[in-house]
Parts: structure tokens; C-alpha cells; sequence
């Protein structure tokens, strides 16, 4: 899962290191050669430290800019994923047609017995491919019930609409402080920030048709206290928004309800 960091104090040129007045000194004593020193170790310690801030403030800002970028990236991809598993299916459909009407000798009544077997065969070679391909996209299916994971993008204009997922689990209690132990997130005994966690043990994103009649619910957005409910098509415009109150949304997992092997009910889960 994505995580947006937020960037350390900065510190600024003008500040300076106050080195408090000495009594002035003997008339006459030129400055100790100790306090020389302990000065330009103050001052160059100082140069040092600023310098390192501001490359950690740097190496925090490329960091959360990597992150935008590759979510961004994601989102391009899923969405062009769910363009051409439209097409691929749109394609099926007319090589099922074309196979029936063959079968049936629409088309080919001047042709040889043989020319129809040939039309027959690659007509028959041609869906099994696409097919194929489609179940490689679409990847594989959700059983019935509540899933937890990441929306990369919807296609509201889909028919059937379709969303792209990314399947994650989610821990609670002692079970998260263990999940995370184990995949290395923290260290044994170190606390887990809002007791829960969420694991992304694969890769591979799922296609899942979407019913046309579902809801999605939202939590705190744009200040609205409690939920807010949206239509998949205002939930794809918050998808593809750069407006901060959408920023949240999107990086948070959402539950998904699937019945009869579509998705009928969508709700935000926030996670810091």
C-alpha cells in the first residue's frame, strides 16, 4: 500500500546560532584562541546540521513525489485496463457471432465443405485466444462477500461498469502488531500506529464488474462529519481528481461487497 509522508520542520537560512556577550576583555588580552575556535565549531556545526536538514527535507520531498508519480502511473494503467478488457470482450462477442452464424451456414453457403471447416476452425482458434487473454486481465474471481483493498480506477461508462482492485488483507489488534512484525514493518516491541494493518502479499490487480445500482460510501469527506454517499460515476471523478479533500480518498482501501460475482456496495476505510 501507498503511504504519503509529510515533510520535517524546515529550517530557515536566517536563523543563527546566539552566542551569549562575555565580560569585554582585558585591555590589552587579545581573544583566547580557545574561544576562537569554540566559536567557529559553533558556527560550522550549525552550517553542517542546516545542511543536513534540508537534505533530509529534500530526500522526503523527491521521496513523496516518486510516490505521487508512481500513483498517478497505476491509475493510467488501470484505467487503460479497463479499456481494452472492453474491447477484448466487445471482440469476443463478435467472433461468438461469427462462430454461431458459421455454424449455422450464414456467410458461407457458396463456400466448400472444407472452406467452412477452415472458417470454423480459426473463428473457434481466435475466441480462445481472447478469451484467454481476457481471464489473464480480468485475473482471478472474488467470492461472494466483503474483500478489503486498494481501487486503482473505475470505468463508470463500462458496460457492464468495471473497477480495478488491488486484494490486500487487513489485521487488527495483536494480529497487526504480528503482521507487521513479521513483514518487517516494525520492530519488536516498537507501538503500531492506529493498532491495525493492512498486508499486500501479490501484485496482481483484479478486474470486477461493478452493478450499475452501486453506492459508494465515503467518511469525513470535504468535513462533512459521518458518511457521504456517491454514485460509482462522482466516485471515478474523485479517483481522477488532484483536489487535496480527494487526495485522502484515494490513497485509502475501500470494502468491497461482492453478490452474484459482481460488485454491488463500496466503503471507505480510513487509515492513516
Amino acid at each position: 500500500a501507498i503511504e504519503m509522508a509529510t515533510s520535517p520542520l524546515k529550517a530557515k537560512p536566517r536563523d543563527l546560532i546566539v552566542i551569549p556577550e562575555a565580560a569585554p576583555p582585558r585591555r590589552g588580552a587579545p581573544l583566547p584562541l580557545i574561544a576562537i575556535v569554540g566559536v567557529l565549531a559553533l558556527l560550522i556545526g550549525g552550517g553542517i546540521a542546516y545542511a543536513w536538514q534540508v537534505s533530509r527535507v529534500n530526500d522526503s520531498e523527491a521521496a513523496r513525489v516518486r510516490a505521487v508519480n508512481d500513483k498517478i502511473a497505476s491509475q493510467a494503467r488501470a484505467g487503460a485496463l479497463i479499456q481494452r478488457v472492453t474491447l477484448l470482450e466487445a471482440s469476443a462477442a463478435t467472433l461468438e457471432q461469427r462462430l454461431a452464424d458459421a455454424k449455422r451456414g450464414v456467410g458461407v453457403v457458396s463456400a466448400s465443405k472444407a472452406e467452412v471447416r477452415r472458417i470454423l476452425t480459426q473463428t473457434q482458434a481466435d475466441l480462445a485466444a481472447t478469451r484467454e487473454r481476457l481471464a489473464t486481465m480480468i485475473g482471478p474471481g472474488l467470492a461472494d462477500g466483503r474483500h478489503i483493498g486498494r481501487i486503482l480506477a473505475v470505468g463508470s461508462g463500462a458496460t457492464p461498469p468495471r473497477l480495478v482492485f488491488d486484494l490486500e488483507r487487513y489485521f487488527v489488534g495483536r494480529a497487526a502488531r504480528d503482521a507487521a512484525i513479521e513483514d518487517g514493518v516494525i520492530k519488536p516491541g516498537e507501538p503500531l500506529p492506529g493498532n491495525h494493518y493492512i498486508r499486500n502479499s501479490s501484485p496482481q490487480w483484479r478486474i470486477l464488474r461493478v452493478s450499475s445500482t452501486a453506492l459508494v460510501t465515503l467518511h469525513g469527506y470535504r468535513g462533512v462529519p459521518g458518511p457521504t454517499t456517491v454514485s460509482l460515476s462522482a466516485f471515478e471523478r474523485i479517483l481522477s481528481s488532484k483536489a487535496a479533500a480527494d487526495e485522502r480518498v484515494r490513497h485509502d482501501p475501500f470494502w468491497i461487497r461482492i453478490s452474484g460475482g459482481q460488485v454491488v456496495a463500496i466503503r471507505q476505510q480510513p487509515y492513516p
